[in-house]
């Protein structure tokens, strides 16, 4: 994924002078190819590179972009985000006003982690011995989280794309559950689903350009003795 640096978007399609899209020039190194776009930490969508090197995205929910900013909300977060920065001119019922916001487009990929397969007794705690051999289940896991979007947990990455895996819901200390695009950081603990096998190796998955830092996790197996 790049960042908002090279980038710069112009608002288009004004509906009483107020703009109704962008289009984002500066990916002329990927034209013809799909890519995922993240503005502000929000999930747009995939798009097709144009030949001229830009993407259009809408500014207002469609049936497409089911997430938009307005031109409105795009210009409230102007401000310095780093080597995300991307410079926008966009109309908001008078003339155009530049601003600067937070921007990563690229070509997305799949990251996943998981937990290496219990093999010493010290790794599940059975009184028998070792853990090799035994049949056991991964029925709970606590992660510590920073700055976590969208995750999928779960056991088995495989079948691809998902294996097993499942989007948490993360909430606050109240328990409400937070708003799309709200990063999360913290403790997650959650049971998981899982057989009983020989692996019982917990896991984890993010799918979309969204930012995700895994501090540490564990899982909590039980283990059928032999």
């Amino acid at each position: 994924m790049a960042g908002g640096f090279g980038l710069i978007g112009k608002g288009g399609g004004a509906i009483a002078n107020v703009d109704q899209n962008m289009q984002i020039w500066g990916l002329y190194h990927l034209i013809g190819t799909t890519v995922s776009v993240e503005i502000l930490g929000l999930d747009l969508g995939d798009f097709t590179v144009a030949a001229d090197g830009s993407v259009t995205i809408s500014l207002v929910a469609t049936g497409s972009q089911t997430s938009a900013w307005s031109a409105a909300q795009l210009i409230a977060a102007d401000g310095d985000h780093g080597e995300k920065t991307m410079p926008i001119s966009v109309k908001n019922g008078g003339a155009a006003v530049q601003a600067s916001v937070g921007a990563c487009i690229g070509p997305g990929f799949v990251s996943q982690g998981q937990r290496l397969r219990a093999i010493a007794a010290d790794d599940t705690r059975t009184p028998s011995g070792p853990a090799l051999g035994l049949t056991r289940r991964a029925h709970r896991a606590s992660v510590l989280f920073q700055n976590a979007v969208v995750v999928k947990v779960g056991s088995k990455l495989t079948p691809a794309p998902n294996g097993d895996m499942i989007a948490i819901t993360f909430t606050d200390a109240a328990g409400t559950d937070l708003a799309t695009g709200t990063a999360f950081s913290g403790v997650w603990e959650s049971p998981v689903v899982d057989d009983g096998t020989f692996d019982g190796m917990f896991c984890w998955q993010i799918d979309r350009p969204y930012p995700c830092t895994v501090v540490a996790a564990t899982s909590f197996i039980e283990t059928e003795e032999r």
